[in-house]
């Protein structure tokens, strides 16, 4: 994953923490891509700010979707995580900020090449 390399602290993130969460997506097969949004995505993030994800996985079961989130909570990471599964979601408004502004942190046709 050779974009996120020399950006050590993207989103205010150390590389450690990017690559933890994006070999946690490859082990989907379901998910295609994974967003994060809001003050991270933004720049106006504060130092403990949560990490916002929106997951792309049109065929991700629920029960897939709770380990995934289980995972998640098992990873070494010190920030709290609010992720929510794209096609599940049905606040309008939600979705269209996490479209406009919210950034690629993962893709599978990208990171499975690496």
């Amino acid at each position: 994953m050779d974009e996120l390399a020399p950006h050590t602290y993207r989103f205010g993130l150390s590389e450690t923490i990017l690559n933890s969460l994006c070999e946690l997506f490859a082990q989907y097969s379901e998910i295609d891509s994974v967003k994060i949004y809001g003050s991270r995505a933004a720049g106006n993030y504060r130092p403990q700010s949560d990490i916002d994800l929106a997951v792309f996985a049109p065929a991700m079961k629920d029960r897939d979707f709770s380990s995934l989130w289980g995972e998640l909570d098992d990873l070494p990471i010190l920030f709290r995580l609010d992720v929510i599964h794209w096609d599940q979601v049905t606040n309008p408004s939600l979705k269209q900020d996490a479209q406009r502004h919210g950034a690629l942190l993962y893709e599978r046709s990208v990171y499975s090449e690496n």
